[in-house]
C-alpha cells in the first residue's frame, strides 16, 4: 500500500503552515463565533491535510494509475508517481533494457512537467515500489485523521504556535486561546478606566457587606462597562487580553478560571515573598541521603522541600488537610503549600490566587492569599494571635461547597493546660533553647513546636546568618549541641532540629538530613531521632 505522506512523522517535522492552511484557521474562528485553543486549531490542520490529500489521491487516480516498475505501460498513458510528491505524467516512448545478472525489462520514458524523465517497466524481480503501491483503492488504506493528529500533536501544535505567532497583527492569543483580530471589537482605555472602578466597588462592597471578598471575571466586568460588537466569548476574550496588558490589573484566578482584582490591593507580601519565607539556595548531596530517610523528609511541611511533602500520591485533590505550623510560616503569618494542603489548594503553576478562609466556630472571614510559585498562603497573621496558635500548633483547612471558600480550624485543647515547650532565646551571637511551662490552649507537635523568647532578638540573629550565609554545616552543630542540653538521652528529633535552623535560616530538610548523614559526629539512633557520637562528645569536653 502506498504510504501517504501526511501519515510520516517526517511530514509533520518539515510541515510549515502556508496560507491556504491560515485562511482555513480565520474561517474556522470566525465560524465558531470563539475563541480556540491551540489544540483545537492544531487538530484541524491535520484534518484538513489530511483529507486534502486523500481528495487529490481520488481525483488522481481518475486520471491514471500509480507507477510500478512490474506494470506494463501504454504510449500516451498517464501515471502517477508517488515517489515525486504524486507528480503526475504522461508515456511519450519505451524501448527493451536489460542489466547484466537481471531478468529483461523495458524502460518508459514520460514527461513530466516539461522534462522527460526514464523508468523502469516490465520488471519483474522484487523491487520496494512493487510492494508499496499494491492494494491502493481510491480512498487508499490509510489512518483516520484523528490517529494521525494524535501520533504528531505535539510537533504540531508546536509548529502551529511559531506560525501563529509570527502573524500577531492577525491573530491574538490569550492563554491557550487563539483569535483572529479582525472579530475582536476595540477595548480602549475608557473601557479599562471604567473596569477599574467596577473591580475596586465590588471589593469594597464585599467587605462591608458579606465579608467574602472576591475578584470578578471578565463576563461580570462587561455586564458594567457596556462593551458589545461581538459574541459573549469573544467580547470576555478581548477584555481579558486587553487587562493582562494592563499594569493596573491582576489575574487571581486559579484552574483555568480568569479572575480580575486591582495590584494594589494585593498585599506586597504576596508579591514579594516575606523575609521570612525567603529562602538562599543551599548546595548538598542528594545521594548522601538513605531512602530510608526519605519519610523524615516527607514528614515535614516545607514547600522548599526538593522531593515533595507527604510522600507519592499527595498530589490528587483532598476534601481536608491538617498541618504542623513551621517556625519560618508561623512567623510570616503563612501556611505552606506543601503536600496534603496543596492538594486542597487551587492549582496554578504560577502568580497568586485569592481565597477567603471560613472559620466556623465564630464566622469570621478572612480574605487569604496563594502565592503559588513560592508556595504559602497569606494572611493567618491576625488569625494565629487571636487564637493562641503556636508554631508546631496543628492547623486544619477543608474546601467547602462555594467556590474559593476553605474552612480552617485548629485543634483546641478542653481547656488551657500549662505545659512544657521549647522556647528559643537568642543571645548576642548564638541561639539557645529552654524548656518553659506556657499556657497551651491548641494541640501541637511536639517534634517542631518552637516559640521564641524575643521576636527581634531571634531576627537579630536571622539577619547575622544570613548576612554571613552561615553555612548549614555551622548552624547544624550550633542548635544541635544546645538542643541536646534539654533531653537526658542527649537526642533531638530531626523535625526539631529543622524548626531551629529555621529560626536562623530558612533551610527545607533535605540539607539538614544530607549533613546529618555525611558527618560522622552525627549519629541516628533510630524514629527520627540523632544523637552526637561519643568520640565527638569526648572532643568537645
Amino acid at each position: 500500500m502506498q504510504v501517504r505522506r501526511t501519515q510520516d512523522p517526517e511530514y509533520w517535522n518539515d510541515y510549515r503552515p502556508d496560507e491556504a492552511d491560515v485562511e482555513a484557521l480565520r474561517d474556522l474562528i470566525v465560524e465558531a463565533g470563539a475563541p480556540l485553543s491551540l489544540e483545537e486549531l492544531s487538530r484541524a490542520v491535520v484534518f484538513r491535510r489530511v483529507h486534502s490529500e486523500r481528495e487529490r489521491y481520488r481525483r488522481l487516480l481518475e486520471q491514471g494509475r500509480f507507477y510500478r516498475p512490474a506494470d506494463a505501460y501504454e504510449l500516451g498513458e498517464e501515471l502517477v508517481f508517488p515517489a515525486f510528491d504524486l507528480a503526475t505524467g504522461v508515456v511519450t516512448a519505451k524501448r527493451d533494457a536489460c542489466w547484466p545478472g537481471h531478468s529483461p525489462f523495458r524502460v518508459i520514458a514520460v514527461e513530466i512537467g516539461g522534462q522527460t524523465r526514464e523508468f523502469a517497466s516490465e520488471y519483474q524481480e522484487e523491487h520496494v515500489l512493487n510492494q508499496a503501491v499494491r492494494g491502493t483503492g481510491a480512498a487508499g488504506e490509510a489512518m483516520a485523521p484523528e490517529d494521525v493528529f494524535a501520533a504528531n500533536r505535539a510537533t504540531v501544535m508546536s509548529t502551529l504556535t511559531s506560525a501563529l505567532l509570527e502573524r500577531e497583527s492577525e491573530f491574538a492569543r490569550f492563554g491557550d486561546k487563539w483569535l483572529t483580530r479582525a472579530v475582536m471589537p476595540e477595548v480602549h482605555v475608557g473601557h479599562l478606566n471604567l473596569a477599574e472602578a467596577v473591580i475596586e466597588v465590588s471589593w469594597e462592597q464585599g467587605q462591608a457587606g458579606t465579608g467574602v471578598q472576591a475578584p470578578l471575571t471578565a463576563a461580570e466586568i462587561i455586564k458594567q462597562i457596556e462593551l458589545k460588537g461581538a459574541t459573549p466569548e469573544v467580547l470576555e476574550f478581548s477584555l481579558d487580553l486587553a487587562l493582562s496588558g494592563d499594569d493596573r490589573f491582576i489575574d487571581v484566578g486559579s484552574e483555568g478560571e480568569r479572575l480580575w482584582l486591582l495590584r494594589r490591593l494585593v498585599p506586597p507580601q504576596v508579591l514579594e515573598t516575606p523575609e521570612r519565607l525567603q529562602y538562599q539556595p543551599v548546595s548538598f548531596s542528594m545521594e548522601a541521603i538513605p531512602t530510608d530517610s526519605l519519610d523524615l523528609i516527607w514528614a515535614v511541611p516545607d514547600e522548599r522541600s526538593a522531593v515533595g511533602v507527604g510522600g507519592p500520591g499527595v498530589d490528587a485533590p483532598l476534601a481536608k488537610a491538617e498541618v504542623a505550623v513551621p517556625y519560618a510560616h508561623w512567623r510570616a503569618g503563612t501556611l505552606p503549600v506543601a503536600g496534603a494542603v496543596a492538594a486542597v489548594l487551587p492549582k496554578r503553576q504560577d502568580g497568586v490566587s485569592v481565597i477567603t478562609l471560613l472559620d466556623p466556630v465564630n464566622e469570621e472571614r478572612i480574605t487569604a492569599w496563594v502565592a503559588h510559585s513560592a508556595g504559602y498562603v497569606l494572611g493567618l497573621g491576625p488569625w494565629y494571635e487571636a487564637h493562641d496558635v503556636p508554631s508546631g500548633g496543628y492547623v486544619s483547612l477543608e474546601r467547602t461547597k462555594r467556590a474559593g471558600v476553605y474552612a480552617i480550624g485548629y485543634r483546641g485543647k478542653r481547656r488551657t493546660q500549662r505545659e512544657y515547650v521549647r522556647v528559643a532565646v537568642a543571645t548576642d551571637s548564638h541561639l539557645e533553647f529552654e524548656m518553659r511551662r506556657q499556657p497551651m490552649s491548641v494541640e501541637f507537635d511536639e517534634t517542631i513546636i518552637m516559640l521564641d523568647d524575643s521576636h527581634e532578638a531571634s531576627d537579630r540573629l536571622w539577619r547575622q546568618a544570613n548576612s554571613a550565609r552561615t553555612p548549614v554545616a555551622d548552624l547544624l552543630r550550633q542548635v544541635f549541641a544546645a538542643l541536646a542540653k534539654l533531653s537526658p538521652q542527649g537526642t533531638v528529633h530531626f523535625n526539631t532540629l529543622w524548626s531551629a535552623i529555621n529560626v536562623l535560616r530558612r533551610c527545607p530538610p533535605e540539607p539538614i538530613l544530607a549533613e546529618l548523614s555525611l558527618d560522622w559526629r552525627y549519629v541516628g539512633v533510630g524514629n527520627g531521632y540523632f544523637a552526637l557520637d561519643e568520640r565527638a562528645t569526648s572532643q568537645e569536653r
